[in-house]
């Protein structure tokens, strides 16, 4: 699944993180994404006191998903920091230990500066017995408070890897 925002002027979008509500114009556009692994929210945030463990970083080396819903970060992260907080839902339907890569790009001011970030997750070796939410976070760089980083874009794709080891 691949979401494309322009964030400035626009619509107000009601979801909220830590009471902190995005302005927002521009576009989704839905690629069909991963049946098992949906994005249901892109909301604003900042980075929680107890950071989140990370994602794996590397090819090959994935972090094996909770089995309860809980919290992830990709790329590094200070607490207190603006992020784009993903939530995601993961089904019964999830294939068992299989590797999935999450690619968050980010734009970030007036000029923007463009950030690149991979994570590595990797399915339990027994499928959830319901729906499980998943919080990912990226922190966008900016400490101060929500009104400071002027988000140009925000793009996510999900995809799906051949084996562990073998991803796009």
């Amino acid at each position: 699944m691949t979401i494309s925002l322009t964030l400035g002027a626009g619509l107000v979008l009601a979801a909220r993180v830590n009471n902190v509500a995005e302005t927002a114009g521009g576009a989704y556009v839905s690629e069909g994404g991963l049946t098992w692994w949906s994005e249901v929210a892109l909301v604003s945030g900042s980075i929680p006191g107890t950071v989140p463990p990370a994602t794996g970083s590397v090819v090959g080396t994935p972090v094996v998903l909770s089995a309860a819903g809980s919290s992830y970060r990709i790329g590094a992260a200070t607490a207190g920091h603006l992020a784009q907080v993903f939530w995601f839902n993961e089904t019964t339907a999830a294939p068992l230990s299989t590797e999935f890569e999450i690619k968050i790009t980010v734009s970030v001011g007036g000029t923007p500066a463009t950030t690149t970030t991979v994570g590595y997750l990797e399915t339990r070796t027994t499928a959830p017995g319901s729906t499980l939410t998943y919080l990912v976070y990226f922190d966008t760089g900016a400490a101060a408070l929500p009104g400071t980083a002027f988000l140009t874009t925000v793009t996510q794709l999900t995809q799906q890897c051949t084996g562990i080891g073998t991803c796009p």
